[in-house]
């Protein structure tokens, strides 16, 4: 029998695609570590290189051996459920790949969701990311439940409905999905379709916790630190943030800072509270930027700056922190870290604050009035604001009255 030449070169195309199978397997391997370790620069680094092989090799999804296509559509799903952003050229390369066989593979549907959710190589659509979430969902995946949960929460991709947030929130934090436990306990804390329940919130948030949910670790360390669900016990508050902390949460930093500075369960070292600050600040958190400026302006853990001071109230104060506003506004009272001194520029800044309850800015207002600095004196409006500030909790106002 005779083999035709044509015969031969098929052979040899075989013989080298099979080849090549093996190597995609060595980089896809690669990108697994990694998404496993959440690693996402070398993520995206063996994800363009498979890419620009199997471009190379001119391979289509229909040309893969299953088991590559397998592996690389787990690539894909490890890297997305530990929220690994791929660049929208490569999200968009991975579209067919994840819709060959989808039903073989049920993670795939949690992927597409993902994708369609975040518009990462499509064009964004919460309805489409939906549908894919609702597939993987009925497959028993927790993360798109939690994803459900959240889209009926915030009404992305359908009319808002608390009470549908709720079972798929809980259906996920049943399934031990710490991103369910913590959004299950964000809702009891919140009131989002409940009533407040502290225990429960506690429950949930320790779960999450555990499992090394950043933003829970904080939430448990903040009811710890007010009792709230649980005895009081600055300790575990102290244990909880500094877990936080360590992960880079900001607002955790922020929190720790305060245990530090005021001495609670630690012991107090103003420069330990400067170091916790300034990591929280730098991050852009306006309460860290807030307390960050008053150890400046005070020179606790640090050489006093009233620069310093105003550079992060106004931080602070441009995110609408109340206590930033107000002790930016008192900068500008004295004349304070460069700043030319203006009664009026501080009375702005005071009556921004005072709008959002901040009792202390209240006083000041009370005291710009009373004293006619910038303005005409006028002692019963001084009152009506000292008035104010005492129901607000600011005893000094209390004895103005």
């Amino acid at each position: 029998m005779k083999i035709t030449i044509s015969v031969l070169l098929l052979l040899a195309s075989f013989t080298v695609i099979a080849q090549n199978q093996e190597r995609y397997i060595d980089i896809l391997d690669g990108a697994l570590a990694a998404a496993e370790k959440k690693d996402s620069v070398k993520v995206i680094f063996y994800l363009e290189l498979f890419s620009a092989v199997i471009d190379d090799d001119n391979i289509t999804p229909e040309k893969l051996e299953d088991k590559v296509l397998g592996k690389f559509t787990l690539v894909l799903y490890t890297a997305m459920i530990n929220k690994i952003g791929l660049p929208s050229f490569l999200s968009h390369k991975t579209i067919p790949f994840l819709k060959h066989k989808v039903e073989e593979n049920p993670n795939n549907f949690y992927s597409l969701g993902f994708l369609y959710y975040y518009g990462y190589g499509v064009t964004q659509s919460y309805k489409e990311a939906i549908e894919w979430f609702r597939k993987s969902a009925s497959h028993n995946n927790s993360d798109a439940k939690n994803f459900l949960g959240t889209s009926y929460e915030l009404g992305y991709g359908s009319n808002q409905n608390y009470a549908e947030a709720l079972k798929w929130y809980k259906e996920a934090a049943e399934m031990n999905n710490m991103y369910g436990q913590y959004n299950l306990g964000r809702i009891y804390i919140y009131e989002v379709g409940v009533s407040k329940d502290y225990y429960e919130a506690f429950k949930w948030f320790k779960n999450a916790a555990e499992q090394g949910h950043k933003s829970a670790q904080t939430n448990l360390g903040y009811m710890y630190q007010n009792g709230f669900g649980v005895t009081k016990s600055y300790k575990e508050a102290v244990k909880w943030y500094t877990k936080s902390a360590e992960q880079g949460d900001a607002s955790a930093q922020n929190k720790l800072g305060y245990m530090y500075q005021n001495g609670f369960a630690v012991t107090k070292s103003f420069e330990e509270a400067v170091k916790w600050y300034t990591r929280s600040a730098e991050q852009g958190h306006d309460f860290g930027q807030t307390n960050l400026g008053y150890m400046y302006e005070n020179g606790n853990g640090v050489t006093q700056s009233y620069e310093e001071a105003v550079k992060w109230y106004t931080k602070a104060a441009k995110q609408e922190n109340a206590s930033g506003q107000n002790n930016l506004g008192a900068m500008y009272q004295h004349g304070l870290g460069g700043l030319v001194k203006s009664y009026t520029i501080a009375m702005e800044w005071y009556q921004k604050a005072a709008k959002q309850g901040d009792a202390m800015a209240m006083n000041n207002i009370g005291k710009l009035v009373e004293n006619g600095l910038g303005l005409k004196k006028d002692k019963k409006r001084a009152k009506y604001w000292y008035q104010k500030a005492c129901e607000n909790g600011y005893k000094e106002a209390c004895t103005k009255l």
